[in-house]
């Protein structure tokens, strides 16, 4: 980024799964989430499959098919109208993050946030008001402790190019604001496509990359239709509703080690002006040890409570200056190649000079 860069620009000018190049990361779980939350390791010999799967996940409604038209084409062609049906949006809803160790009964919620979204021309702009956030951590009692580290206000810009996240803590000296830059395609990012909950699913790379003689279609009794393959290690599969307009519900990663799916999403859709949209996204993923055995589980929801497509947004709400930052705020840049790793706020850039008092 060079020097003085201001909103408009290519950096100011989306819930786990994406890319190609976001499969290793994705395999190992990256050990820390956006906002800090720890994790272990997998097993590493899994990474072929999530590399095949990792390329099927994202690419897409009121959407209509023929009677007597092949159920998997009915699939791929609802989900490239549905990937364009909503433009811009916007809207609120609660996020929750649970995790649960193998020698714990049941799940434990870890973070909690009303989020307000704005979505526009790829761009997101993502309010988090956190009721709680924990992490684990120690002290001279306790060498593996629980501690309450939500921040006073946390916003999430997101322009297509870069992630941009800007924590608000009474803390953070001198300004009591900082912030972090990454290259959206090392952001391995639970809230991806909140608005476009479609592009989560890529029906057609999947037939591409595997072919669609290989390639089961099966209607359940409920009407479903679940297309499913063998995959190295493993079976991925995912389920599309034709009454939820052929919208793809859920897709599930399937290993030996495990009884239950390695990986899975479920969405639950919803109409508002004759646009479909992911009222609902849970996003539960599995760990297997070193040893075969299963490891930490987590799963992340998020839900709407109100939700307006086709909403006008102005271009500058996804610019930082949106976010209320405070002059002399100190940003990283943890992009690949970023000429500058620390910035600071001037007021109305970023620059790698620190604003004069």
């Amino acid at each position: 980024m060079a020097a003085g860069v201001r909103p408009g620009n290519q950096l100011f000018g989306t819930f786990c799964f994406g890319r190609m190049q976001d499969a290793v990361t994705l395999a190992s779980f990256a050990k820390r989430d956006e906002m800090g939350t720890s994790f272990q390791q997998v097993n590493l010999s899994l990474i072929v499959v999530l590399f095949l799967v990792s390329s099927f996940w994202q690419a897409g409604g009121g959407n209509s098919v023929c009677a007597d038209e092949d159920p998997l084409d009915a699939i791929i062609k609802a989900h490239a109208a549905s990937c364009k049906s909503v433009a811009s949006a916007s809207g609120s809803g609660t996020y929750e993050l649970y995790r649960q160790e193998p020698s714990e009964k049941e799940p434990k919620l870890f973070r909690k946030a009303k989020v307000d979204v704005q979505f526009g021309e790829g761009k997101y702009n993502l309010h988090f008001d956190y009721e709680t956030m924990l992490e684990y951590g120690s002290d001279k009692n306790a060498p593996k402790k629980l501690f309450e580290t939500k921040p006073d206000n946390y916003f999430v810009i997101y322009t297509g190019i870069s992630r941009i996240d800007v924590e608000f803590r009474d803390t953070i000296r001198p300004s009591g604001c900082k912030g972090d830059i990454n290259d959206s395609e090392t952001s391995n990012l639970w809230w991806r496509e909140l608005a476009q909950a479609s592009k989560r699913f890529n029906p057609q790379g999947y037939v591409d990359k595997l072919g669609r003689d290989k390639l089961t279609v099966t209607q359940l009794e409920n009407g479903v239709y679940r297309v499913s393959c063998p995959i190295p290690g493993g079976r991925y599969e995912f389920d599309a509703d034709p009454k939820a307009g052929f919208n793809i519900v859920a897709d599930r990663v399937r290993v030996a080690e495990l009884k239950e799916p390695y990986q899975s999403q479920e969405i639950t859709w919803k109409q508002k002006n004759d646009i479909w949209y992911g009222d609902q996204i849970v996003v539960v993923m599995r760990r297997v040890n070193e040893d075969k055995t299963p490891g930490l589980m987590t799963r992340s929801v998020f839900k709407y409570d109100d939700f307006t497509p086709d909403a006008k947004i102005a271009p500058a709400v996804f610019t930082v200056a949106a976010t209320g930052v405070p002059r002399g705020a100190m940003f990283h840049d943890l992009r690949k190649g970023a000429p500058h790793r620390v910035l600071y706020w001037d007021g109305e850039m970023l620059t790698p000079e620190k604003p004069k008092k």
